[in-house]
């Protein structure tokens, strides 16, 4: 049980990351598209 709530919050961390570095290219390629 402990095992799978260590691998489930890895799993979190690494949606968020991903999620967040989503983000930072949608805002680069909005943000060249206005240049």
């Amino acid at each position: 049980m402990e095992e799978q709530l260590r691998a489930m919050r890895m799993f979190e961390k690494q949606n968020r990351e991903v999620a967040s570095s989503l983000v930072d290219l949608g805002a680069t390629q909005v943000y060249s598209n206005f240049l």
